[in-house]
Formats: structure tokens, C-alpha cells, sequence
């Protein structure tokens, strides 16, 4: 192999990789950049995130020591959820089938309240008003929604031994 086909070779893999690196770069700055915009509502909030789920802009955070969770939206406006008031956390995952396949048309994890008086929370993981693309939403809300549960039941466990 002569020079000049080496170094078109590399030129070829260098073009192929230099987008490749630049995408990931800009990722993860825009993953830091929402961490550090999550964290910024959460303390606000006098919260501090444990762990967090970032989709299609979109953020979910659990402080799992004040038990409550902090959801921003498409507005950018921040939902606080205190699970201590929360007696479930459901998935709800609507679709149709259509032609043999099945249309998602909404994925959101549904709270319900102790008081009464207080209607039903949704948080939105996909909605195919708002979003073109259904990728890994319902997996993200599955685990989340486990996650909660799961949060849940250690606190009323604890609230059992203290009460």
C-alpha cells in the first residue's frame, strides 16, 4: 500500500469519525447542561436529587430522603410531587391498534392522593401530540414507575415501625 491510499484512508475515517465525536460532545454537554438545571429547580425546592431520567427534554428527579419528585415538563414548569400525600403510583399507557399494529398515543405515570380532595397528578413521558418519535419512553416509565413503588413501600414500612 502507497502513501497517498493511506492517507486517504485516514482521511475517509477521519470524516467519519470527526461527526461521530463532535454528537457526543454536544450530548453530553446538553445531559450536564439539564443536570445542572434539574439540580438548580430542585434546590429551590430545598431538594437534592438522588437519581434523574432526562427524554426529548424532559427531566424526572427523586429525592429519596424528602420522598418527593420534581418532573419538568415540556413549559419548562417545574411539578413537585411529595410521595409522602401519594397512595400509588400507576403506569398508564394508552394506544390503539391500528391495522394490525399498535399506535402508542400516551405513557405517563399517574398519581393518587391520600386527601381525597385532590384530583389525580400525570406525569407525561410521551404524548403523541407533542413528540413525533415514541423510542424508549415506556421502558423509562416502567422503571420509574417501579422505582416510585418501590419508594413508596419503604416509607409506608418505615412509617409503620415509627407510627
Amino acid at each position: 500500500m502507497d502513501l497517498e491510499s493511506l492517507s486517504i484512508g485516514v482521511a475517509v475515517i477521519a470524516s467519519l469519525l470527526v461527526p461521530i465525536i463532535v454528537f457526543n460532545l454536544k450530548q453530553r454537554q446538553k445531559a450536564a447542561t439539564m443536570l445542572r438545571d434539574l439540580n438548580a429547580v430542585a434546590q429551590r425546592h430545598g431538594m437534592q436529587v438522588s437519581r434523574h431520567a432526562f427524554w426529548n427534554g424532559l427531566a424526572i428527579g427523586l429525592d429519596a430522603i424528602s420522598n418527593k419528585v420534581l418532573y419538568v415538563g415540556q413549559q419548562g414548569e417545574p411539578l413537585l410531587i411529595d410521595l409522602n400525600m401519594v397512595t400509588d403510583c400507576k403506569l398508564r399507557y394508552d394506544y390503539k391498534e391500528q391495522h394490525g399494529s399498535r399506535i402508542v398515543e400516551l405513557v405517563a405515570l399517574q398519581f393518587n392522593f391520600r386527601e381525597k380532595h385532590l384530583p389525580e397528578q400525570e406525569l407525561l413521558f410521551y404524548s403523541k401530540e407533542s413528540s413525533l418519535a415514541f423510542n424508549q419512553e415506556l421502558v423509562l416509565a416502567k422503571e420509574w414507575q417501579n422505582l416510585l413503588a418501590e419508594q413508596l413501600k419503604h416509607k409506608q414500612a418505615v412509617a409503620s415501625v415509627v407510627g
